[in-house]
């Protein structure tokens, strides 16, 4: 887990990529519910939700076990995972279906966070592609209409004539 909070914390690979990831390297077979609660656990960062008792409020304490990861790991991972983050990608590949080139690099225009992308299989068997926010705000487009207005906003750019390439 140490390892996969570490993946999730550069932001170059999502939380189901690093689960294969870890499920190959290790040779399990963690299910993606259980992988994103651990992910969301603050147990691995040595706190621990005591609830509302005797009056008292609830809140996170301190625990006595030692923590596997350090708060700030921690609280990176969650920025991430809730979209507030959008890290700098370091020069790696991203693995990315080719029907979703952008997934993960859009903004949704109405609440904000990472945008996602995945495909339905239609009555017909074939497969459907679209962009979507994993948030409440169930925002949903289809991934050719967004692939070729990308592609049409990057083919109107020109380049001066007074910029070299080198």
């Amino acid at each position: 887990m140490k390892w996969a909070f570490t993946e999730m914390s550069k932001g170059v690979y999502s939380a189901s990529q690093i689960m294969d990831m870890m499920n190959r390297k290790k040779g399990k077979s963690v299910k993606i519910s259980a992988f994103l609660a651990s992910l969301r656990n603050p147990a691995y960062c040595g706190k621990i939700y005591v609830e509302q008792f005797n009056g008292e409020e609830a809140c996170f304490v301190k625990s006595i076990h030692e923590p596997l990861i350090s708060e700030e790991l921690f609280e990176k991972v969650q920025c991430i995972m809730d979209g507030n983050v959008n890290p700098a990608r370091p020069n790696v590949k991203v693995l990315s279906d080719d029907n979703l080139p952008l997934r993960g690099f859009l903004v949704c225009p109405e609440c904000g966070h990472l945008i996602t992308g995945s495909a339905s299989t239609g009555r017909s068997g074939n497969k459907y592609y679209y962009y979507h926010c994993q948030s409440p705000c169930s925002y949903r487009y289809k991934s050719e209409i967004i692939n070729s207005k990308f592609l049409e906003i990057l083919q109107s750019l020109e380049m001066r004539a007074s910029i070299r390439i080198i």
